[in-house]
């Protein structure tokens, strides 16, 4: 009997240090540390379901554009290859292709998963795929499916329960003096990160690239700068600390003065000023009386409904305080007088919840018959902003 027990201590001391170094390669992401955007249920899991944990989050399956999402982001200690892993338990009425999206060092790709099949065990979506130390990059499913009104009361579901991050090969370590790049998200969002490293060597030169989802715009760099750039692109000469902010603001469109059409003698900066979007802006002399110069901004909205409508343009001393802005929309016009001595580098409303079409009927047009003269009427970005409207038979049919 001694002799057992003594063979089974030594067998396990034997297997303790392999366990151990296995469970410090694996990172998990309950559903509690998800970010779920949308309509989602939250449900408890009885053992027969098998879920992980005690709880897991579903979805009604919609076609097309999703109205539910939910983001699992690691914080990953140790940059290199890793397998991707999803749980999710039974329900009797799982979607067959749900859409998990992984995001890595090397792009996204998107896995069509049929939950009817492999519930309530760890399940393999992405096989040796390169992620950087940090947060960048995140699993995350949403409820656009093709199976959207086949099952229970005209919906099937999405289920999304765990996730976890499996390191298969550690990066080999950067030699030489270096510097971190330590990238946040605040909102709903992506940067895209080039070049994509843990470590850069002193006067590297990384881009970032802002990338907000439907929903949202970006609002700006916090940290170790307070800038608004996109993108923005910086030299290495120290650790680096960045939040990326993202603010809510509904589908639209947002045109930069490159997707407009001019008319007149308008010129463009010959650089960039801290608050400029996208790099450079238009600007023209006022003139009194009629109009010698205009900048037509006519977007092509995804669907009809009530937008908000801004422009974006860079403040200063020889700046027109009285800049006329014609919005047109789907029942009328409206005239807006836009003071540009004030409140630059920001987003400046110009109407509020107007009643657009569907298309490229619609536009936003800036004139130089401004005052005072002589002064300079400044172009650079409008956005168009979903508020809401009349559903379509898809969006009642989805909730």
């Amino acid at each position: 009997m001694m002799t057992l027990l003594l063979c089974l201590f030594i067998f396990s001391t034997l297997l303790l240090p392999q366990t151990l170094a296995q469970d410090t390669r694996i990172i998990l992401v309950d559903n509690p540390q998800a970010s779920f955007d949308g309509n989602w249920a939250h449900a408890q899991t009885d053992p027969s379901r098998e879920g992980y944990g005690d709880d897991h989050m579903f979805s009604f399956s919609v076609a097309d554009t999703p109205t539910a999402t939910a983001i699992y982001r690691p914080e990953i200690q140790i940059a290199g290859k890793y397998d991707v892993e999803i749980f999710y338990p039974r329900r009797a009425t799982q979607s067959s292709d749900a859409p998990w999206t992984i995001s890595c060092k090397s792009g996204s790709m998107t896995v069509k998963v049929d939950q009817t099949v492999n519930a309530g065990q760890w399940f393999r979506i992405g096989t040796r795929l390169d992620f950087d130390a940090g947060n960048r990059g995140f699993v995350s499913i949403a409820n656009n499916t093709s199976d959207a009104g086949k099952k229970l009361n005209g919906n099937s579901h999405v289920v999304a329960d765990a996730v976890r991050f499996v390191l298969v090969e550690p990066e080999e370590t950067f030699s030489g003096p270096s510097y971190a790049l330590k990238l946040t998200i605040d909102g709903s969002g992506d940067v895209i990160v080039s070049p994509d490293q843990a470590r850069y060597a002193p006067g590297s030169v990384v881009t970032l690239t802002p990338m907000a989802h439907d929903g949202f715009l970006f609002g700006g760099w916090t940290g170790s700068m307070d800038i608004y750039r996109m993108p923005l692109i910086i030299t290495m000469t120290s650790d680096m600390k960045l939040t990326a902010n993202f603010g809510p603001a509904g589908i639209g469109v947002i045109m930069d003065n490159s997707q407009a059409k001019f008319e007149g003698k308008w010129q463009t900066s010959d650089k960039a000023r801290p608050g400029t979007r996208y790099g450079d802006y238009r600007f023209v002399s006022s003139v009194p009386g009629s109009p010698t110069a205009w900048a037509e901004f006519r977007p092509n909205l995804p669907k009809a409904g009530l937008y908000d409508v801004y422009i974006w343009y860079i403040s200063g001393t020889n700046r027109a305080s009285s800049v006329p802005c014609e919005i047109a929309f789907k029942t009328g016009k409206a005239q807006v007088s836009v003071d540009e001595t004030v409140r630059g580098g920001q987003w400046v409303q110009l109407v509020v919840e107007k009643e657009f079409d569907q298309g490229e009927g619609s536009y936003v047009r800036i004139a130089n018959n401004a005052t005072p003269v002589p002064s300079v009427v400044v172009v650079d970005s409008v956005a168009f902003v979903y508020k809401g409207g009349p559903q379509s038979a898809g969006d009642v049919q989805a909730r």
